[in-house]
């Protein structure tokens, strides 16, 4: 976070760059939708459940693939803007099965600073749910959770005049609460990811 957060004042005082006004740095200035790769890595300081007398490791999550989808509105004149994320992550876990994450998350976003060349830099944040498939053993790892996540995303504006169309990275830490499984012992399984997001978006 303070490695993008000295890269964006750089960005703002440096000779090299002309930056838009505040009322200017809104992103796609309106409606878009975009699409890209997602690789999602995770950890839980939560347990497994195991019989009794059994030794007790952690949760263990493998990343494998992962895709999402995001629509949003950006609205000029004010820096913010609103999307929502839907994603699909593969994952191992604990190194037995396979299994599927689904994401769908309701997010605030808010410019930083956007310069005149089409680079944005902006904060992304807000809640969701999350839900984790069963996987090839019976043994009720299937879950729901509900998230908080936060972070920086960064945007380069390959054609500025509409529909304008931006390829970008965001990368949120995002933590879940998962519960009424047997995820871990308790049934409450905390899981903090870090879902790197590469794609691109449209704006109409």
């Amino acid at each position: 976070f303070w490695l993008f957060l000295v890269f964006a004042l750089l960005l703002v005082h440096g000779p090299w760059s002309t930056v838009h006004s505040p009322a200017h740095a809104c992103g796609h200035e309106g409606t878009y939708a975009g699409l890209g790769y997602t690789q999602l890595i995770q950890f839980s300081p939560d347990h497994q459940l195991v019989a009794a007398g059994g030794t007790s490791p952690r949760i263990n999550w493998s990343t494998r693939w992962g895709t999402h989808l995001r629509v949003g509105h950006d609205f000029c004149q004010s820096r913010w803007g609103f999307e929502v994320p839907f994603s699909l992550d593969r994952q191992r876990l604990n190194r037995n099965e396979f299994i599927h994450q689904i994401g769908i998350d309701a997010n605030a976003i808010y410019h930083i600073l956007e310069t005149e060349g089409g680079i944005d830099f902006y904060w992304i944040g807000g809640t969701g749910l999350n839900f984790t498939t069963e996987g090839a053993v019976s043994n009720n790892t299937g879950a729901t959770g509900i998230n908080l996540n936060f972070g920086p995303g960064f945007q380069y504006f390959v054609k500025q005049a509409k529909p304008n169309v931006a390829i970008g990275l965001a990368v949120p830490v995002k933590y879940t609460l998962y519960f009424g499984n047997n995820l871990s012992g308790n049934k409450r399984t905390s899981v903090i990811g870090l879902p790197i997001r590469v794609g691109f978006s449209v704006g109409f």
